[in-house]
């Protein structure tokens, strides 16, 4: 029988080597470790260092080692974590706004051609915002732990890695084939992540257990509210209230079964359930065939601007700001912008798709922990549900927390491009 204390035992007291140490013995492979260093690298010429600087980089780094630098001073530098400093936001905000920079491919080699000035139109979101998509709230951490992608940063890892199928398929691999080392710290936080966070929640739900009268039921309920009225503060907060509610009402009633209704007795929930998860991985696939989508355009309008560049050599009638404003229409935002909203959609989307994967085998070790007697696990099902119904309450759907965001940087965005061409216009006209 599964018993969540023993495994928590065990889990949260292993530490990173030792896994590793465990499963090299186990596998009898060595551990791959990336051996590189900026000082082997060829160097790179750039023409300004403030950015690199801010992150504590060599200009030949590796985006790997950007992602873990940044990782490290968003951590140190956060407001909430320096509340004493009267220059923590401003600190913060620079940091956030260099890794975006630095981040994408495009605006470095633009940053290191011309420096500040080559990126002044670059869309650039708002670091706590950017932060909250990343890390997640701190607010959220005893909830959802730390996201996969948050571990990716820290590791300086691909994307790739932190996909739900690779987890489950990590653990049933043929050792030798994922002794990469990055793939194993990652499963290992995971791992850690998914037990802590179970015994989190078995511990709220202790007090739910224990309630013996409508008052004790009362009392839980105000203390859930404002948990929840708290967590909800931001349309972000919103909706992932909403996708943790969702989660633990369909862990509940999976457990339940016809104790809680016909429908999830014969399966049905089960269906749901399959059903929303193929919906949450198609909305990820859309956002990411999005971003292939409009990069594409850009690449259209770089052979354009070339063409036209090429064209205004051999001829004096054509103006550079036609040609750029060439193939957009009016009111349509550039495409690297477009990019750049689709790229939230899709970080949002991966850390729904975390988020739910990673509540479910906590809920499961919640709700299957035999160190409890059978009346309790069901009294455990019961308050999951209690919470979840609550926590969708306070929240919004997924897409409507993470619209007023896009909203906004849109919003931000055309009045940015209005400025732009009100300032080229005068300067045209003087």
């Amino acid at each position: 029988y599964y018993k969540l204390p023993e495994e928590a035992d065990k889990v949260l007291n292993e530490t990173e080597e030792e896994y590793i140490e465990n499963v090299r013995k186990k596998s009898k492979s060595k551990i791959k470790e990336d051996t590189s260093s900026s000082q082997s690298r060829p160097g790179r010429k750039v023409k300004e260092l403030e950015y690199y600087e801010i992150l504590g980089v060599e200009p030949n780094a590796t985006p790997g080692e950007i992602k873990r630098a940044y990782y490290l001073k968003a951590r140190k530098l956060h407001p909430d974590k320096n509340k004493d400093d009267p220059e923590a936001n401003e600190k913060f905000q620079k940091v956030g706004a260099a890794y975006q920079v630095l981040s994408d491919e495009g605006l470095r080699a633009k940053y290191d051609q011309l420096g500040a000035s080559g990126v002044d139109d670059a869309p650039i979101l708002d670091s706590g915002a950017f932060f909250n998509l990343i890390f997640g709230s701190e607010k959220f951490e005893p909830i959802v732990g730390e996201l996969q992608l948050a571990m990716m940063m820290s590791l300086g890892a691909e994307q790739g890695m932190m996909s739900e199928s690779f987890m489950e398929q990590s653990e049933n691999m043929d050792l030798e084939q994922v002794l990469d080392k990055n793939s194993m710290i990652l499963q290992y936080r995971q791992r850690k992540r998914e037990v802590q966070l179970a015994k989190n929640l078995a511990e709220k739900l202790t007090v739910y257990v224990s309630c013996n009268t409508e008052e004790d039921i009362k009392n839980f309920e105000d203390q859930i509210i404002a948990e929840a009225k708290e967590l909800g503060k931001d349309p972000l907060g919103q909706s992932l209230l909403n996708t943790i509610g969702y989660v633990y009402i369909e862990q509940a009633q999976s457990y339940l079964g016809f104790s809680h209704s016909i429908y999830a007795g014969i399966g049905l929930s089960a269906l749901e359930r399959k059903r929303h998860i193929a919906a949450t991985n198609i909305r990820l696939a859309k956002s990411m065939y999005g971003i292939y989508r409009v990069s594409k355009d850009v690449e259209k309008k770089e052979k354009r601007k070339k063409i036209a560049k090429e064209k205004r050599e051999k001829s004096s009638e054509a103006t550079e700001e036609s040609e750029e404003a060439a193939g957009e229409k009016e009111g349509e935002l550039p495409p690297d912008q477009e990019i750049f909203l689709k790229m939230i959609d899709t970080f949002f989307s991966m850390s729904v798709i975390d988020i739910e994967s990673t509540l479910r085998k906590a809920c499961r070790k919640v709700c299957m922990d035999a160190s409890v007697s059978k009346e309790d696990r069901v009294k455990r099902a019961k308050g999951l549900e209690f919470i979840g119904v609550i926590y969708k309450k306070h929240g919004s759907k997924t897409s409507e927390g993470l619209n007023v965001l896009k909203d906004k940087m849109k919003g931000e965005m055309q009045q940015a491009q209005a400025q732009q061409e009100a300032a080229r216009q005068y300067n045209n006209s003087n």
